[in-house]
């Protein structure tokens, strides 16, 4: 059976389209792929998603699929290997932290969105900080996480780490230099081919520019 065309449209800074990104990249599957503006949105997108969000995955020029962790998974079941754990537990488990991830990016989306004053910036940070230390604790404890083998939970983290480079000099909380164990994780994760090749090489200037045009106290901190 001949595998589906497959064509992703998204943005080239969204982690949601990261994670599918570097889903097909993982598993050697053949793409196209648009970006589109997200402040100026082609008509054609809502007659595909009614949420008018990206990713959008497109089967065969007819077939759409959206939501990220939905793409990411079908994309798993086609591919000649899994990028999820064999046991139903462990699987639970990684689809669980994965949704943790999903909360740690809403955060970031305050901070880059939303946050209109300095204190509102600091309890965001705060709040991703706490986040993080939930993370040291379990890849301390050997967690379900952070192992040998890359996982969809190592794709989904690997576009939240991304981030931490360019705000990170936005607050004075370190997101990572005190955790030895995420800091490990996050430089490996970097390293990996399919996370570099995920974005374009020029995605922190690029993220900057983006955080610059919003109407929130970061934009007033970058521009």
């Amino acid at each position: 059976m001949p595998s589906p065309h497959l064509h992703i449209i998204g943005h080239e800074l969204c982690p949601y389209v990261q994670r599918a990104v570097i889903t097909l990249l993982e598993l050697g599957m053949a793409y196209d792929r648009t970006d589109i503006d997200l402040d100026h949105k082609p008509d054609w997108l809502i007659g595909l998603t009614p949420t008018g969000k990206i990713p959008i995955l497109v089967v065969n020029n007819d077939s759409v699929l959206f939501e990220s962790n939905v793409i990411a998974e079908y994309l798993i079941e086609l591919g000649p290997c899994s990028l999820l754990p064999v046991g139903a537990l462990e699987r639970g488990q990684h689809r669980a932290w994965i949704a943790y991830a999903d909360q740690i990016l809403d955060v970031i989306a305050d901070i880059i969105y939303r946050a209109q004053t300095r204190k509102e910036l600091d309890q965001a940070f705060g709040k991703i900080s706490a986040m993080l230390d939930m993370l040291e604790m379990q890849l301390a404890i050997g967690g379900v996480f952070g192992g040998p083998e890359f996982r969809l939970i190592d794709v989904v983290y690997a576009t939240v780490f991304r981030f931490f480079q360019v705000l990170g000099p936005l607050s004075h909380i370190d997101l990572c230099c005190e955790r030895p164990k995420l800091k490990s994780w996050k430089a490996s994760l970097a390293d990996r081919p399919s996370v570099k090749s995920a974005v374009p090489d020029s995605f922190n200037t690029l993220l900057l520019q983006f955080i610059a045009g919003k109407q929130s106290f970061a934009a007033t901190q970058v521009g």
